[in-house]
């Protein structure tokens, strides 16, 4: 069965101001927030006593969206000065835009933004812009599944003129990566095709960068691994925790109780080390797993008729609870 990727989700250090920020650039759905705490977090992030504010964006497609947390307690440490492109991480985010060049000014007019440099012939131009917490996102006019039926398929929302399609991920070791992601979380790899260039990687700053990179795809998403020769990337920073600044994890979603425990079961024998037991609440049925080279990924099961509390459509409603997904 082809996989899912229903969410990317941010640890920011101010999420709502992030939030708007996205909604505003991109058209994205604002879709609910809620408040997160113990024992569900412990339980779910293994970040002890974990309190925190969550929201949520909705894109032009089925069962996804952007998740925003700020964490209360413990506070997110910034993201190293330091930090580069290449470093161990997830690194990027790519969004299709309906109208480029009305997204490219909504960005160049935020405060302390540069203008984008663009890249590409009309019809298929690309920029890789920052957010004001320094994520880096890369701006497609041409949706890179635009001629991939499973994908177009999946557009409900066509009024919403943004759609999210990939993640890439610099990872220290490529074969490490493939056998979380392909053999364990059931990601397919896409034979013969590359979403980037090596000349590419002067968009992000790292012109002349050596790597190798696999690139691996869901029904909806895809998923880029980069193994960084040069520059050397440096690995995830001392005592790093999920609740860093940053992009924390994404995502698969299922669409059925079975199909969820079936995939679960399959990910921990291939390796993948839960937080904890798997729970249940009856909105959703989530856990977070984490593979050797410690990436987070969340594995959700989000029953449909609560998708309004969960942040996956509107109408969506603020509330609270222990024992929640986060």
């Amino acid at each position: 069965m082809s996989r899912h990727i229903c969410q990317v989700a941010f640890s920011a250090l101010d999420g709502p101001a992030l939030r708007d920020w996205y909604a505003r650039v991109f058209g994205l759905v604002k879709s609910g927030k809620v408040i997160f705490f113990p024992p569900g977090t412990s339980n779910i992030q293994g970040i002890h006593g974990a309190w925190e504010k969550c929201s949520w964006l909705i894109d032009a497609q089925d069962y996804f969206q952007l998740e925003f947390f700020q964490f209360l307690t413990p506070r997110s440490r910034p993201r190293p000065a330091n930090w580069r492109p290449c470093d161990i991480g997830y690194n990027m985010l790519g969004i299709a835009v309906n109208d480029f060049d009305q997204v490219l000014g909504r960005v160049g007019v935020m405060p302390d933004q540069a203008a984008p440099q663009v890249y590409g012939a009309a019809g298929q131009r690309r920029a890789c812009v920052a957010d004001p917490e320094g994520n880096l996102v890369e701006i497609f006019e041409q949706d890179p599944l635009a001629d991939d039926e499973a994908a177009t398929s999946g557009i409900l929302r066509p009024e919403v003129p943004a759609v999210v399609r990939s993640i890439r991920v610099s990872v220290p070791y490529l074969a490490t990566a493939r056998r979380s992601y392909a053999e364990a979380l059931g990601l397919e790899v896409v034979e013969g095709r590359q979403l980037h260039t090596p000349a590419d990687e002067a968009m992000w700053g790292l012109a002349g960068a050596e790597a190798n990179s696999l690139l691996l795809r869901s029904a909806n998403f895809l998923v880029e691994l980069v193994e960084y020769r040069t520059p050397e990337p440096s690995p995830w920073p001392d005592n790093y925790r999920i609740a860093d600044q940053g992009f924390m994890n994404i995502a698969f979603g299922y669409r059925d109780r079975s199909d969820y425990d079936d995939a679960f079961a399959h990910a921990t024998q291939q390796g993948m080390r839960p937080n904890g037991k798997v729970t249940d609440i009856g909105v959703f049925r989530v856990m977070y797993v984490n593979d050797p080279s410690g990436f987070s990924v969340e594995m959700l099961y989000a029953r449909k008729a609560f998708w309004w509390l969960s942040g996956f459509s509107t109408p969506a409603v603020t509330f609270r609870g222990a024992g929640g997904r986060r």
